[in-house]
């Protein structure tokens, strides 16, 4: 993909040789003008401006270029960042989640919501992340921020096991209280959401009810993992496509038929990381067993960044996701 790319758009490597062949010229004339120099560094400098603006969307490239402007825009936006408090449910380090207490008393203070962040299954932290904390609890939820072991020390069947002990871990705050539960996330933190949200045998085997989880919000997820690249990210976490594995972390098998509980997907035409057909294979395996009662959004033009985006609030689907979550009751 990546030489298909740079063949088919001005070549950035040119930059380089245009480059050195000023400075070889420099050498050979024994000409270390000033002028050379710079245009030299002038031209080093350029290509990640031109990358930015050149490389088209629906590309992994893309969506790596765009990653330190957007990181820039969230650390940035305005916000009171609060701090969670961190429980551990498990004796490895990544075995924990932050508990944030809603900023005000409210219909939602028996509602707990608990946003997985994305990284391929393997990068990130909760810590990260408190923008969208902060995002909730000013809504009134209870919100959870949490850590799973993570991948290629640790696959699918581990990150299961980690779901049920955290569920279960965070439910003993409230002993008293009932509780409903709100998942979500981004990305692969999507894909945990999802099969936190889906899986009835686990949820029963941990005491839970399926109406205990109110709704799922997939944000650029990998749900068929069918319709994903083959990268050792995906086969990490879920092994080969012939194996046992790869079938248990494929979310749809876990879908019980006529599960009419609400879902609200946002997932861009030019996802570069993520290809839309994994959501559109995923839904329409749900349309056959009558359980896709889901709001789905796919802006033509939205890439990864722009849905990870969400959490700022000028985006055109911060608004989208608060107002699913008023409707939600």
């Amino acid at each position: 993909m990546g030489i298909g790319l740079l063949k088919s758009k001005p070549s950035f490597g040119g930059f380089f040789l245009f480059g050195w062949v000023v400075q070889y010229l420099n050498r050979r004339q024994f000409d270390c003008s000033l002028e050379y120099t710079t245009f030299f560094w002038l031209g080093i400098s350029a290509i990640p401006i031109i990358a930015y603006f050149l490389i088209p969307k629906g590309t992994p490239l893309h969506e790596v270029v765009h990653l330190p402007y957007y990181w820039l825009l969230v650390k940035t936006e305005e916000s009171a960042r609060p701090t969670g408090q961190k429980h551990f449910y498990g004796e490895d380090s990544r075995q924990y989640y932050l508990l944030f207490p809603p900023q005000e008393t409210s219909k939602n203070k028996d509602r707990v919501i608990i946003y997985f962040h994305g990284g391929a299954w393997r990068y990130g932290r909760p810590e990260l992340f408190t923008l969208v904390a902060e995002r909730f609890t000013q809504k009134g939820f209870i919100t959870v921020l949490p850590s799973c072991r993570r991948t290629p020390r640790f696959n699918y069947q581990d990150v299961r096991l980690d779901l049920n002990k955290m569920i279960v871990s965070i439910k003993r705050h409230f002993p008293e209280r009932d509780i409903k539960f709100i998942v979500g996330g981004m990305s692969s933190g999507g894909n945990l959401a999802a099969h936190l949200f889906y899986n009835q045998k686990a949820l029963i085997n941990q005491g839970f009810s399926q109406q205990e989880f109110l709704g799922l919000v997939l944000l650029g997820a990998p749900l068929d993992l069918a319709a994903m690249p083959r990268n050792t990210h995906v086969s990490s976490f879920a092994g080969k496509p012939s194996s046992p594995l790869f079938s248990e972390a494929n979310v749809q098998v876990h879908v019980q038929a006529e599960d009419q509980r609400a879902v609200l997907c946002i997932h861009g035409e030019q996802d570069g990381l993520v290809p839309i057909a994994s959501a559109r294979q995923f839904f329409a395996a749900l349309d056959q067993i009558g359980s896709a009662n889901a709001k789905r959004l796919h802006p033509p033009q939205a890439s990864h960044l722009d849905v990870a985006g969400w959490v700022r609030k000028n985006s055109p689907f911060h608004q989208v996701i608060m107002d699913w979550l008023d409707d939600l009751g």
